[in-house]
């Protein structure tokens, strides 16, 4: 009789360990959290690139209104100069991290205010930051835009 039950024990004590379908069961339901969660993670991900364009169009909008400021009486001022001093003061040629390939664009109202664009996403208005423009373009997404035939 107590051979029998050493016997049970010492079985049950080599049988550690999981069965191939536990470890199927683990890895399916892995697979399945990480094919629900990566969709909200990319459009998490959109949405700071986009906010991280807003807050470098309101720096490119400020650094042209001082351009003006510093030159409005003498010389003409173009979008080329604007666009010289505006690298030359941000250190490089600001770039989006949103939309790729697609430029910011600056022009100046005749009174010295900034309006920087970001293919059809209007970022400062007249000198003033457009919040409805992070608001509305986080749901078009950076390939849904016309923005990349201008």
């Amino acid at each position: 009789m107590r051979r029998n039950i050493r016997i049970k024990i010492s079985r049950k004590k080599a049988l550690k360990g999981f069965t191939l379908i536990e470890l199927i069961a683990v890895v399916s339901l892995l697979m399945l959290i990480a094919t629900l969660s990566f969709p909200k993670y990319s459009q998490i991900v959109d949405e700071q690139r986009l906010k991280l364009d807003a807050a470098t169009a309101v720096q490119i909008g400020s650094i042209a209104e001082s351009f003006y400021t510093q030159n409005k009486s003498s010389q003409t001022i173009d979008e080329n100069s604007i666009k010289t001093y505006i690298e030359n003061t941000y250190g490089e040629k600001p770039k989006s991290k949103y939309m790729k390939d697609v430029e910011f664009k600056v022009t100046l109202t005749d009174k010295g205010k900034a309006n920087v664009s970001l293919g059809t996403i209007n970022f400062v208005v007249a000198g003033i930051f457009n919040e409805e423009s992070v608001m509305t373009d986080i749901q078009q997404g950076p390939g849904d835009s016309d923005a990349g035939d201008n």
